[in-house]
């Protein structure tokens, strides 16, 4: 499909077209209620007092995946394992409350699904398949 916002009746007949249609789950699927995707550390670091936890948790995320360039991407445990102030719970924890379905990609999905379209869901989020 091309890059371009369209109308519902445009994506209704790709639909109708394919046998498969998939869906990013992070900021597709589930939108999440802060503007940028880091704004869940600022979040946590106002929170609950964990002064510098922003920029620690970047920085660590990119140090993390200097260090494993070799692997096609790194894990949520991989970042967590060089932070110890913190449990790595509390930000799965505020990421699934963030959590809010996109109603717009919603009815996408479900107009696939009423076609009875084989839909696959992906996500290129270092979180793990139970999250």
């Amino acid at each position: 499909m091309k890059d371009y916002e369209c109308e519902i009746g445009d994506i209704e007949s790709y639909i109708d077209s394919v046998n498969i249609v998939s869906f990013d789950i992070f900021d597709t699927l589930l939108i999440r209620d802060f503007y940028y995707p880091t704004d869940v550390f600022k979040y946590i670091e106002n929170k609950f007092e964990i002064t510098g936890f922003q920029e620690k948790r970047i920085l660590t995320e990119v140090k993390v995946r200097d260090e494993n360039i070799l692997l096609q991407d790194i894990s949520y445990q991989n970042i967590y394992k060089e932070i110890s102030e913190i449990d790595s719970s509390l930000e799965l924890d505020v990421e699934l409350i963030s959590c809010i379905k996109n109603t717009h990609i919603k009815q996408v999905y479900d107009y696939a699904l009423s076609k009875g379209k084989r839909i696959i869901v992906i996500s290129d989020m270092y979180l793990d398949n139970y999250f």
